[in-house]
């Protein structure tokens, strides 16, 4: 089984994409409004 991500619900969409834009620097790869993909994850990992 190989892990590809995960799906988290949030009270506040736009809130929450800027927390995890300015904690984590991720780019939001597909917005539809109230749901959001994010890009940017396992870069610099050994894998």
């Amino acid at each position: 089984m190989k892990y590809h991500g995960v799906c988290i619900a949030v009270k506040d969409v736009n809130r929450s994409k800027v927390f995890y834009q300015e904690l984590f620097g991720l780019e939001v790869f597909q917005d539809y409004g109230i749901n959001i993909s994010f890009g940017g994850f396992g870069e610099g990992l050994v894998t």
